[in-house]
């Protein structure tokens, strides 16, 4: 699994949540920089866990960077629809 797959597909959840277009890269913070509400903060996270196939805690959720390294040590799916 490439994190360049991961990324991209972590990019296509995240952006509809958005007020704004925003350019997520590996060193985004999902509140800081996302600037998303606690609503779309769970909702993003269930979508995460339901593609990916997993559970996430709260501490794999600090930055983009820090969710590809969860999700590629921890995910067994190869192939997200």
């Amino acid at each position: 699994m490439k994190q360049k797959t991961v990324l991209k597909k972590i990019q296509e959840i995240i952006l509809p949540y958005l007020d704004e277009p925003y350019e997520i890269t590996l060193d985004t913070h999902f509140l800081h920089d996302l600037m998303i509400n606690s609503v779309d903060y769970m909702s993003i996270i269930t979508d995460i866990e339901a593609t990916f196939k997993l559970r996430i805690d709260d501490f794999s959720m600090y930055c983009i960077k820090d969710l590809i390294q969860f999700i590629m040590k921890n995910s067994k799916k190869e192939d997200w629809n």
